[in-house]
């Protein structure tokens, strides 16, 4: 199975607003039931992993790595999810 992978950069847009967004993609994306042969779930899925400057990123390098990781633990979860890099900081 293969995931593309792209960024969406939401200026002026804080953490509860990036988040609300890209819980409202991924499940819009649920809803349309896009079907998908190589999927577990036969249809296609979004895994989002959110970054927001606030939470202390020194650098946008830091800030893509963080949402890299979030990503991941999106995936590392079930797919199909929303993750922010905050929430996996706290639990590491």
């Amino acid at each position: 199975m293969r995931g593309e992978e792209f960024a969406i950069l939401l200026p002026g847009t804080g953490r509860d607003g990036a988040l609300r967004l890209a819980e409202t993609l991924r499940s819009t994306l649920k809803r349309h039931a896009i079907p998908h042969s190589e999927s577990s779930k036969a249809i296609v899925t979004a895994s989002i992993g959110v970054a927001n400057m606030s939470d202390t990123f020194l650098s946008s390098a830091e800030l893509v790595g963080a949402a890299d990781e979030a990503l991941y633990a999106a995936k590392k979860h079930g797919r199909d999810r929303v993750e922010a890099a905050a929430d996996q900081a706290r639990a590491a």
